[in-house]
C-alpha cells in the first residue's frame, strides 16, 4: 500500500511539475525563462491593460462556458439512453462513444509513422 501511495505522488508530482514551473515564471520579472529576477505582476498587468486580450480571454472563456454547458446536457442525456437502451445498436452506439477518447493517440501514431518514415526515406537518398 505504500509503495502504491509513493507511486500516486510521484506520478502527480511528475505530471503537475511542468505547470508549477510555468505557474512560478509567469511572476517573473524578467523575459528570461531561464532566469529568475524576481517576482513581479508586470505581465499580468500588460496582459489586462491590453483590451485585445482581455477580448480574448472573454470570448475565450464564454465559448468554453457554452461548450461546458452543452457537452454535459447532452452527455448525460446519452450517458442515460445508452443504460436504458436495450436494442440491437446499444453496443455499437457505445463503442462509437470511445472514438473520442481513442482518436489522439490514433493520430499521434500516424503522425509519429509519418514522420519517422519521411525521415529514414530521406536519409537513404
Amino acid at each position: 500500500m505504500r509503495t502504491l501511495r509513493a507511486y500516486t505522488i510521484a506520478v502527480f508530482a511528475f505530471s503537475f511539475a511542468p505547470l508549477a514551473v510555468v505557474v512560478v515564471f509567469s511572476f517573473n520579472n524578467e523575459r528570461s525563462l531561464q532566469k529568475f529576477g524576481g517576482f513581479s505582476l508586470r505581465w499580468y498587468q500588460t496582459f489586462f491593460d491590453s483590451e485585445s486580450l482581455r477580448g480574448s480571454l472573454i470570448a475565450s472563456l464564454e465559448i468554453a462556458f457554452g461548450t461546458m454547458i452543452v457537452s454535459t446536457v447532452l452527455g448525460t442525456l446519452l450517458a442515460f439512453g445508452l443504460v436504458r437502451a436495450r436494442t440491437w445498436y446499444s453496443g455499437s452506439a457505445n463503442v462509437l462513444m470511445l472514438i473520442p477518447l481513442v482518436t489522439p493517440e490514433i493520430v499521434a501514431g500516424v503522425s509519429a509513422l509519418l514522420l519517422f518514415t519521411s525521415s529514414a526515406c530521406s536519409c537513404r537518398c
